[in-house]
């Protein structure tokens, strides 16, 4: 196999020296085109058995195919729909995360199953930057608690405090190596969002 080549008995050629012209071999041995390769790392081309592999050059990789949708995030029929409650807080009344540049407002939504009776403590995940899951767990939540695949559980979807860099306050709750974030939830999001949904934990 020439340097640079991927083998197709799952071993895999490092180029040391420079590119040259990558093959991947086929199960049996077989060479087929591969395109070129750079440091080792073959830039197209296709396994037997595996998908193909493309980079367009900006260093990121993608094999398919693209994935469907596990079928937990659609709806069975029939299957009784929890509530969300949505609210906002702002970080003027944290002691904990008042706002690095001053106050912000960060939203929260609380998933709530059909199944649960007011009143009793219940088991909860905590999903950071919740916009990207309202719709996406509930449903979820609502076919497997049905399914009795989970437990009668509630979701608090919180967002940062926003940003995504240092010096951000994403950056400082996500990022920051100690209890900070832990104490964050504990003492001020967790009783607020119990108080907005009406529920506890």
């Amino acid at each position: 196999m020439s340097s640079g080549g991927v083998a197709g008995s799952g071993g895999i050629s490092s180029n040391t020296t420079g590119g040259s012209a990558g093959q991947v071999s086929g199960p049996n041995g077989g060479a087929s085109a591969g395109g070129t390769s750079a440091g080792g790392m073959s830039t197209g081309g296709t396994v037997a058995g595996l998908p193909a592999v493309s980079n367009d050059g900006d260093g990121d990789v993608t094999i398919g195919p693209n994935y469907t949708q596990a079928t937990e995030m659609t709806y069975v029929a029939g299957v009784p729909k929890g509530t969300v409650t949505m609210f906002t807080m702002n970080s003027g009344d944290s002691t904990i995360y008042p706002g690095i540049n001053g106050a912000y407002m960060r939203n929260v939504w609380v998933y709530v199953p059909a199944q649960y009776v007011a009143g009793t403590a219940a088991p909860f995940i905590l999903a950071q930057d919740g916009d990207n899951y309202i719709l996406r767990l509930p449903p979820i939540l609502d076919n497997m608690i049905a399914a009795k695949r989970l437990p009668v559980m509630i979701a608090v979807m919180a967002n940062s405090g926003g940003g995504n860099d240092k010096g951000s306050e994403r950056g400082l709750e996500y990022d920051t190596v100690s209890d900070k974030f832990l104490s964050f939830v504990e003492t001020e999001l967790l009783p607020r969002a119990a108080s907005e949904a009406h529920v506890t934990f």
